[in-house]
């Protein structure tokens, strides 16, 4: 069954697909991506074991033409897709400028990918079986405990740092205090040597140093390494440590592609992004 024109829910229109392309390897923890869809922008997110969880969260200004169907409780339109035949999809052009049509009709239908290029007459469509999924943890949605340690960094800072040790322990211990060390980074290599990274508070590699509390805690070095694929694509990383051991790692990602006659003014919960829209890609790690 087609769907008719105005059983369309959500519609959206993207230019230079590469970028969507190459930051969805940064969602590859599960099989599946649950995509939820409002006024303000899409998000998509994926969880593995409630131990990581990674959303991406687009602004409706990255988005050339953009439409939701209002409905009558404001809820997001939600669905997930297979993310390996999501990642499939955007390879089946090498023109990184083409023209990316996203349409989505509803539970019965598929979601639509059009792809139109720009050096060609040549349109390759692809549609994407949507299915239901199980409710995860919303840490975006849940309130986080008021204790926490942050540290701000610029993202080639941040990507350097990680750099630096050995990633390939399985845990990686972080502390964080308002006391020397400072920030400090530990990870047990194969042959039980200890590798360490040190970085002082007044150190020029930090924007924003905000630990009032020492916190410890270790974490799964593979949960980690999906945090840095991204990396190149960061403005600022913001890394925050919960007195829970709650890791958060959101990743400012600017747009010099988006549509500026509708720039506004986007802010993240941590207050970590310029004006203009930005995309953000969090990740949630349990210790």
């Amino acid at each position: 069954m087609q769907p008719r024109e105005e059983d369309i829910v959500f519609g959206a229109t993207l230019h230079h697909v590469k970028f969507l392309r190459q930051i969805l390897k940064a969602l590859t923890i599960v099989d599946d991506v649950i995509f939820e869809v409002e006024e303000q922008g899409v998000r998509l997110t994926v969880e593995e074991g409630r131990c990581v969880q990674a959303s991406l969260y687009i602004p409706h200004e990255w988005f050339a033409d953009y439409f939701v169907k209002p409905n009558d409780d404001n809820s997001p339109i939600t669905f997930a897709v297979n993310l390996a035949s999501l990642t499939g999809c955007l390879r089946m052009t090498t023109d990184d400028d083409c023209k990316l049509i996203i349409i989505y009709s509803g539970t019965a239908y598929p979601m639509v990918l059009a792809f139109n290029g720009t050096d060609s007459n040549v349109s390759i469509e692809a549609e994407l079986k949507t299915k239901t999924f199980e409710e995860t943890l919303n840490f975006h949605k849940h309130t986080m405990p008021i204790e926490h340690n942050r540290v701000l960094m610029s993202g080639s800072n941040f990507a350097m740092l990680f750099s630096e040790i050995d990633v390939s322990p399985e845990e990686i211990e972080i502390l964080l205090s308002p006391k020397e060390p400072f920030f400090l980074l530990s990870a047990t290599c194969k042959v039980q040597a200890t590798a360490t990274v040190q970085v002082a508070k007044t150190s020029n590699t930090i924007i924003r140093f905000n630990c009032p509390q020492e916190i410890k805690a270790r974490y799964r070095s593979s949960h980690i390494r999906f945090a840095s694929k991204c990396l190149s694509f960061a403005q600022t990383v913001a890394l925050t440590v919960y007195t829970t051991g709650l890791l958060s790692i959101e990743i400012l990602i600017g747009n010099n592609h988006s549509d500026t006659s509708r720039r506004s003014h986007h802010q993240t919960t941590s207050n970590i992004a310029p004006d203009g829209p930005s995309a953000v890609l969090k990740y949630f790690i349990t210790p």
